[in-house]
C-alpha cells in the first residue's frame, strides 16, 4: 500500500476516480482510518463524491466499526450531495453489511425494513449470512 499511496502523493492532478481508488483501496486492505481521512481530504478539493465513492467510504467505517460516521456519510449522499441510493448502497458491500458486521444485526433489520423500495434477494441473504455468522438464529428466521 505504500507505494500505491506514494504514487497517489505524487501525482499532479488528482480526479474522481483516483480519489475513489485510493478510498476504496485502502479500505479493502484494513486501512479504513486512512480512507476515512482521505475521503476528509477529498472533500476539502472541492469535487464532489459519486455514489461509488460512498461505497468505498462505508467499507472503510466498517472495518473501523464506526457506524455513526457511516450513517452520517449515507445520510449526506442524499441531503448534501443531492445522490440518491440504490440498492448496491444498500446491500452487501454497503450499508447493511457495515451495520451486520459488527454485529448490529436489529439496526440493519430496521435499516432494510425502511428501504423505499423492495428490497432484493441479496439484501436478505447478506442479513442471513451476517445472522449466521453472528449467532443470531432467532433474527435468521
Amino acid at each position: 500500500m505504500c507505494d500505491v499511496h506514494e504514487v497517489f502523493e505524487n501525482m499532479p492532478v488528482h480526479n474522481l476516480t483516483s480519489w475513489d481508488t485510493m478510498i476504496t483501496g485502502l479500505a479493502k486492505n484494513g486501512h479504513g482510518e486512512d480512507a476515512i481521512d482521505l475521503f476528509t481530504r477529498f472533500k476539502q478539493s472541492g469535487l464532489r463524491p459519486d455514489g461509488q465513492m460512498f461505497m468505498g467510504v462505508f467499507m472503510a467505517c466498517s472495518v473501523v466499526c464506526d457506524i455513526d460516521e457511516g450513517m452520517l456519510h449515507f445520510e449526506s449522499m442524499s441531503n448534501v450531495y443531492g445522490i440518491v441510493p440504490s440498492m448496491e448502497h444498500y446491500t452487501s458491500v454497503s450499508v447493511v453489511r457495515m451495520l451486520g458486521s459488527i454485529r448490529y444485526l436489529d439496526e440493519a433489520m430496521e435499516f432494510i425494513e425502511k428501504i423505499p423500495f423492495e428490497p432484493t434477494l441479496d439484501v436478505w441473504e447478506t442479513l442471513m449470512d451476517l445472522c449466521r455468522l453472528h449467532g443470531n438464529i432467532v433474527l435468521e428466521d
